[in-house]
């Protein structure tokens, strides 16, 4: 025992000194360090086949060793010209708003040569290339920031962006240790990327090159998810080549698969980078808009459909027979909450259009705009939150509101306008948060009311009000579902009952409606009233103030109102 703690206290040699002893050469310090701090990136980047895992790894070891605050990486596609955004780290949760870099022929033939980092690399690529290569970080000017190529075998495949706050400039010593970063690290990103090239051709149907009808089910689902976290737009377009099963025997199949990889290429021709075009059954294809509203997508499946009749062996055949082409749209969330429920939707939109003759793009909310069939999108979105978390329907509350331009942050400014009665009403804690969060969610139930009403340009007519009027008891159902937010339903309910009983959808009048649903009928009020609707023009906000003093004790409680124009002043 006493032999072990003999051995135990023993000093520890430093590195130069062993390796004295031993007869060999000593380095530094910092060599040392630099080494290990190699060697640790290349174990961490080689630890993983998947391509973004390991650029994910490899990027946050690089932001670790240099003091970096932030940082991006691009893949390299020399085919296409393209510097794809695949990750980042050291920025907020949200979507870069530039995904690709589309470089020119001269740039790409010295981005494949670029051989170190450097921080101001004028002679590889151009200035607004650069800009456009810096802008997902949202760096400052003053705001020091690096460039690291990675090598393959035989050339760049990738470049590490990053960026320090405000700090000091990069050191030599920085750009050698990422250098030899990305001379050894960048084998391991051809790697991944071999075996992503590779795991993609499963996915891929053979006669159109587009992703097969499996990767667009999984692409969707998950696309969903991230529109439903973030609150963003999603849409659906689906293409229905109509009857091309009845005219192979006549056209022959040699021609009818003609058409169809025609038809393909229109469809990537129409798209952004970041679209996914996929081939769903033998004469479908469907094509999945991120960040999109229904308006937006329907616009572009109008150019896609436009564009078709304008190939010319599209227009051949087509002119030839009675095919038709049948596009239908539909949107997250306006129209479903979920992959099945859009699924659905479009295909009733399909089937519309081929009752109406063919040839023609409909929107799933055109054919969808009653109560009743709002009511079944409601029941599918309560289903669809019961297996989900708070957030997600925080999230699915933003991407309704931004369903209408005017109302993006109308959510977000009703709670902060709650929040801010509440204090000056002394509510208790538990209130407060109940207030907030039935505040964010108070429109949730406008998911049934039909993107043809929420976007129109002028008011709503009678039948159209009837609707509208439908969306507190629709989200009242929708947020029972959720066991975090049964303690709101109530409140969804009624926070558009009248002080004096001429509300709805009850007709609850003075202190029968809740006191948190009279605090947001106040709030929301007030952002109506001071941002620009589609069918009036915004209120200055004394003149708000003056409505809602004029609306004191008939439509609003007159403490609720005393009180918020008080913190206003």
């Amino acid at each position: 025992m006493k032999k072990n703690d003999d051995a135990k206290k023993q000093p520890v040699i430093p590195l130069s000194e062993f390796q004295q002893l031993q007869g060999k050469s000593v380095i530094t310090d910092t060599e040392y360090h630099r080494m290990k701090a190699l060697y640790d990136v290349v174990r961490a980047a080689s630890s993983s086949l998947d391509l973004q895992e390991t650029l994910e790894l490899a990027l946050r070891k690089v932001m670790e060793l240099t003091s970096s605050d932030s940082g991006i990486c691009y893949l390299l596609d020399t085919e296409e010209r393209i510097l794809s955004l695949r990750v980042q780290a050291g920025l907020p949760e949200k979507k870069s708003k530039r995904t690709a870099v589309l470089i020119e022929r001269d740039e790409l033939h010295r981005l494949l040569q670029w051989k170190s980092p450097c921080q101001e690399p004028s002679e590889m690529v151009k200035h607004t290339t650069l800009e456009r290569m810096l802008e997902p970080l949202e760096r400052k000017k003053t705001d020091p920031y690096l460039i690291v190529p990675f090598t393959g075998r035989k050339c760049v495949i990738a470049l590490m962006v990053l960026v320090r706050r405000a700090g000091d400039t990069y050191s030599k010593e920085d750009l050698a240790l990422t250098g030899a970063i990305g001379a050894e690290t960048g084998l391991c990103f051809e790697n991944a990327l071999s075996f992503e090239n590779i795991s993609r051709l499963a996915t891929r149907e053979v006669l159109t090159g587009l992703y097969n009808q499996s990767f667009f089910l999984q692409r969707l689902n998950e696309e969903i998810q991230r529109s439903a976290r973030y609150g963003q737009k999603c849409s659906l377009i689906m293409l229905e080549l109509v009857d091309l099963d009845v005219f192979n025997n006549i056209i022959g199949y040699p021609v009818s698969d003609d058409a169809l990889k025609a038809t393909a290429d229109c469809l990537q021709g129409c798209l952004r980078h970041m679209d996914i075009a996929c081939r769903y059954g033998s004469t479908s294809f469907a094509v999945i808009l991120p960040e999109t509203g229904s308006r937006d997508a329907y616009q572009v499946a109008e150019r896609i459909r436009h564009k078709l009749r304008m190939r010319s062996i599209l227009r051949e055949t087509l002119d030839n027979t009675s095919l038709a082409y049948n596009i239908g749209v539909t949107s997250f969330p306006g129209d479903a909450p979920s992959p099945e429920g859009l699924l659905r939707r479009i295909e009733i939109a399909l089937g519309a259009a081929k009752q109406k003759g063919g040839n023609r793009t409909v929107q799933a909310s055109d054919v969808l705009g009653t109560i009743g069939s709002a009511k079944r999108s409601v029941w599918e979105v309560a289903e669809y939150l019961e297996a989900a978390g708070v957030n997600t329907i925080y999230g699915m509350a933003a991407a309704i509101d931004a369903r209408d331009p005017c109302t993006s942050c109308h959510s977000r400014n009703v709670a902060g306008y709650a929040v801010t009665i509440g204090k000056a009403l002394h509510l208790p804690s538990g209130e407060m948060q109940r207030l907030r969060s039935a505040a964010l969610v108070h429109d949730i139930g406008k998911i049934g009311i039909p993107d043809s009403i929420i976007n129109k340009s002028d008011a709503p007519s009678e039948e159209e009000w009837e609707q509208i009027h439908k969306h507190p008891e629709l989200g009242a159902v929708i947020v029972s579902h959720m066991p975090d937010l049964v303690p709101c339903a109530a409140i969804v309910r009624h926070h558009h009952e009248w002080y004096n009983g001429n509300g709805y959808p009850d007709g609850l009048a003075g202190y029968d409606i809740p006191p948190e649903a009279r605090i947001i009928a106040v709030a929301e009020a007030y952002d109506a009233m001071i941002n620009i609707r589609s069918y009036h023009q915004p209120l200055l906000p004394d003149e708000a103030i003056e409505e809602l003093r004029r609306c004191s004790g008939n439509q609003f409680d007159p403490a609720v109102v005393n009180a918020f124009i008080s913190t206003l002043e």
